[in-house]
């Protein structure tokens, strides 16, 4: 028997030193692997009967940790994407930093702050999603709780300091009260916690596009970032140690964890890329998968999606199926992934099938979703999926006319 703990990563932001120390704990406690999750946190597999000594040495080492069905979440920002991608002009690494260390407590409710020039860390896969706006250190919020009919955007910009005290008290009333709508909850807000807010005088501009690259070893202006990913998910203990030991060799401070379960590395100094390569061939790490690979989300720590996902990808791997700019996403009833093109489990019926949806206008960033076709059955499931891709490319076409 096996149980799972949950390591939250606050921003998916580690240093090399925090990272090798969970690895450490994870391979004297005789875990299999490390896990990251789609929200930046880390997962660790380990017998049942050495789970508590392992919760209780990641405690003393000051990591905030529970069992996977813990009630809390980790703080997801796209402070991976800075310096790799286009960016808001006045939102940085120490921007995020900024706003991080305000927080005093481990939110419930799923937190999101994201730039919205960036593609690579979805913005609204939280029930709280700051969004920077035009605003040096003003943030646009969108409020999508559970209850909530649709996603609503809060009636002022945030300032920087107020984000953490606006989120703690947001959950604090969600919680007390389950107010149903916005207008509720900013009626209950009283104003010292947003005392900095300014009115919206333009529009929350969210850049448009396919998801970025996020693996291999790229240049970086004048130095290079090296993405890793793993098929699986899992990352050899072993590997991840060598990891935290080159970064500490090479004056490395942060490793950040993205939202598609993988390790993306920044400051890579032109004479350390042998060591780097080394590394990854020294552990069989492959990189440079297809995007076809990559534009997957799925359910943390779950088999059955991973097995969907390999079969669907060997499958349009052998009829050389084209899904450049398409996320695919699996849902279950215990999880909502990201994407544009959206495969659901059908545990209803007896006889296995899925349900296909897409997004509107294929726009990932939509949260109502449109019922393409269901009750299909595995064996036709990659072909109802590529006829869907043939709509998305026609409707590519048509907005390029207009």
């Amino acid at each position: 028997m096996e149980e799972v703990i949950r390591i939250l990563i606050t921003g998916g932001i580690i240093s090399p030193g925090e990272l090798e120390k969970i690895a450490l704990c994870a391979k004297e406690h005789k875990c299999s692997g490390i896990n990251f999750g789609s929200r930046q946190e880390i997962y660790l597999t380990c017998p049942v009967k050495e789970a508590n000594k392992l919760k209780d040495d990641l405690k003393s080492l000051s990591f905030f940790c529970e069992s996977s069905s813990g009630q809390h979440n980790n703080i997801v920002t796209s402070s991976a994407s800075v310096g790799l991608y286009p960016s808001t002009i006045w939102v940085t690494a120490d921007t995020f930093f900024d706003v991080l260390e305000e927080f005093d407590y481990q939110p419930s409710l799923k937190i999101n702050i994201t730039d919205p020039a960036q593609r690579l860390i979805p913005h609204f896969t939280g029930h709280l999603n700051f969004i920077a706006s035009h605003h040096r250190n003003y943030w646009f919020l969108y409020v999508q709780l559970p209850g909530f009919s649709q996603r609503e955007l809060w009636p002022a910009l945030i300032y920087i300091d107020d984000v953490a005290p606006l989120s703690k008290k947001i959950e604090e009333l969600y919680y007390k009260n389950k107010p149903a709508d916005l207008n509720e909850f900013f009626n209950l807000i009283t104003t010292d916690v947003i005392s900095n807010s300014r009115a919206i005088d333009g529009n929350c501009t969210i850049v448009k596009g396919s998801i970025p690259y996020y693996e291999g070893l790229n240049p970086m202006g004048g130095v290079y970032w090296l993405g890793i990913y793993r098929r699986n998910f899992e990352y050899p203990i072993e590997f991840i140690l060598d990891v935290c030991e080159l970064c500490n060799e090479s004056r490395i401070g942060k490793i950040n964890l993205t939202a598609w379960k993988s390790l993306l590395i920044k400051d890579i100094k032109d004479e350390e890329r042998i060591k780097w390569e080394v590394l990854l061939g020294k552990h069989g790490i492959n990189i440079r998968h297809s995007s076809l690979e990559l534009h997957w989300q799925l359910p943390d720590l779950n088999p059955q999606a991973l097995e969907l996902k390999n079969k669907l990808v060997n499958i349009f791997d052998r009829k050389d199926i084209r899904t450049y700019g398409i996320c695919f996403g699996i849902n279950t009833p215990d999880a909502i992934s990201y994407g544009n093109i959206i495969i659901k489990f059908n545990y209803n019926d007896s006889s296995n099938t899925y349900s296909i949806f897409h997004t509107e206008d294929f726009d990932p960033t939509n949260s109502e979703l449109i019922l393409f076709q269901e009750s299909i059955i595995e064996s036709e499931l990659a072909e109802k999926l590529q006829s869907l891709c043939l709509i998305y490319y026609s409707q590519l076409n048509k907005k390029k006319r207009r």
